[in-house]
């Protein structure tokens, strides 16, 4: 069966969709994790391990993990010595929900 094949969905009138954006990874390669974090220290900021299908939730707990994702941390750009930045691991929307 090909994406081309009938049957298709398809709408009238509007829709709302909130999917999660948990794989959109843009981070991935940019941003790496500081000194700070011990054996994780120098590692990319990436949230999914796409080898094993898992989140990569760097030795916390699901509850802890839960928390760092959702708020602004400190990570090293890559490739650039002493060059930090801010960002919200999870971008906006990680897990999305039902409306």
């Amino acid at each position: 069966m090909s994406i081309f094949d009938y049957p298709r969905i398809n709408f009238k009138g509007t829709i709302q969709l909130n999917p999660g954006t948990a794989n959109n990874d843009d981070y991935a390669g940019a941003y790496v994790l500081p000194d700070s974090w011990g054996p994780f220290a120098g590692e990319t900021l990436a949230l999914i391990d796409s080898k094993t299908v898992q989140p990569r939730t760097y030795g916390m707990s699901d509850e802890a993990f839960r928390q760092w994702v959702q708020k602004a941390q400190t990570f090293n750009q890559a490739g650039t010595p002493g060059k930090t930045r801010q960002i919200i691991p999870a971008e906006w929307n990680y897990y999305g929900g039902w409306t």
